[in-house]
């Protein structure tokens, strides 16, 4: 079924350099074509095997790292619906599917084609009429001094929902809600809701995190061009933003596609939030 494969992993950590290098002698010798991170190949000596991430183009995508080298992939690659394996090198990974022990039968059961793929929507911005990259966790409109408060006003579909004096004021998708929205108050979506949830960063007015149908379209407009203001993507594209700047955002017609051996949202979320008591999946 898979022919070609592209191994990605966090360029900082030794011990994700050094398992997928490892994975890549195993694909190599089962006669697959892999390609690597320009990191990775430095880390094997091996330049030739190099591609950058926004020239891949592989049957699948291994990553091996956290969710930081999965959000990053998942926004330089120029297909994105390549279907991602995703080993977890980092702390609470909720994006992440099998652990470093488990890599070599989760990379043979992929190679029997013995596994689901999870379809994640990705919500698209435009500013100005100019797009930027999609997030498949979540978009943070906030000041760019800590502590600094905005004036921002939401609409959806062209009718106004919210104005508030906050922080910030972060969009998700169901994938993003169990990162940033969560630890702001916001509700944990299932995965499998069309929905996104809206979550205001400390307003200066009890504001409650709603949650809307992701067929909704939104506009946000800074009130005030005091203080200055920064739309962040996924923790890692961002860029400076004014009161003269039309914001608009909506479901992308992009989604992420992820390497799933089971569905059971309740034991991920379990294992993100560390809870206690029983467990209830």
């Amino acid at each position: 079924m898979f022919r070609s494969v592209g191994i990605y992993a966090r360029p900082d950590k030794k011990e994700a350099l050094g398992l997928a290098s490892d994975l890549c002698k195993y694909l190599e010798n089962k006669g697959l074509d892999v390609k690597i991170s320009p990191q990775l190949a430095r880390f094997m000596k091996k330049p030739k095997s190099a591609v950058e991430l926004k020239d891949l183009t592989s049957d699948f995508i291994i990553a091996v790292g956290g969710d930081g080298t999965i959000l990053r992939i998942c926004m330089e690659i120029p297909k994105s619906d390549i279907p991602l394996l995703s080993v977890n090198m980092g702390t609470k990974g909720f994006l992440t599917e099998v652990t470093p022990e488990g890599a070599r039968e989760a990379i043979d059961r992929c190679l029997r084609g013995r596994f689901n793929i999870e379809k994640c929507v990705k919500i698209s911005t435009s500013i100005r009429g100019r797009s930027i990259p999609d997030a498949l966790n979540d978009v943070l409109i906030t000041a760019s001094t800590p502590s600094k408060m905005l004036h921002i006003e939401i609409l959806k579909d062209g009718i106004s929902a919210l104005k508030i004096h906050a922080d910030g004021v972060l969009l998700a998708t169901p994938v993003g809600s169990t990162g940033y929205s969560l630890s702001a108050g916001g509700s944990a979506l299932d995965s499998t809701l069309e929905a996104f949830i809206l979550t205001p960063l400390f307003p200066l007015e009890p504001t409650k995190p709603i949650v809307f149908s992701d067929a909704s379209t939104f506009q946000i407009r800074l009130l005030e061009d005091k203080p200055k203001a920064l739309i962040i993507v996924d923790g890692t594209y961002q860029q400076k933003i004014s009161p003269d700047d039309n914001i608009m955002l909506k479901k992308s017609d992009k989604i992420a596609a992820f390497i799933r051996f089971k569905e059971h949202f309740p034991k991920r979320l379990r294992s993100r939030l560390a809870f206690a008591g029983e467990d209830f999946g």
